[in-house]
């Protein structure tokens, strides 16, 4: 398995940093776990922030219920598609990147 986690400039910007979270090759298993497991972590922040936010201010941030549904079909998606190739010895590219801008 080929993976590497560096930090760089996008850009000339200096306000402006890419991230190489994955960038490897990996079999079924390992690709599907990885990926699901960044996906369930990111849901669980989501019903965190959510369910903080409706102890303090008893209401919940629509956007965030929103994003929450479209992570989780995310998920499934990505389970389907690596159950496709659970049996066989296939192998699979997997990147992703997280840009960092500050805003205006």
């Amino acid at each position: 398995m080929t993976n590497t986690t560096k930090a760089n400039r996008a850009s000339e910007r200096p306000d402006v940093l890419e991230l190489d979270l994955i960038n490897g090759q990996y079999d079924a298993g390992d690709g599907f776990e990885i990926v699901h497991q960044l996906l369930l972590e990111k849901i669980n922040f989501l019903q965190l922030k959510n369910f903080s936010l409706e102890i303090r201010y008893g209401q919940k941030d629509e956007h965030t219920k929103l994003r929450i549904k479209e992570l989780e079909e995310a998920a499934r998606q990505t389970m389907d598609y690596f159950k496709k190739f659970s049996e066989k010895e296939d192998r699979f590219d997997i990147e992703a990147k997280i840009i960092i801008s500050k805003n205006s």
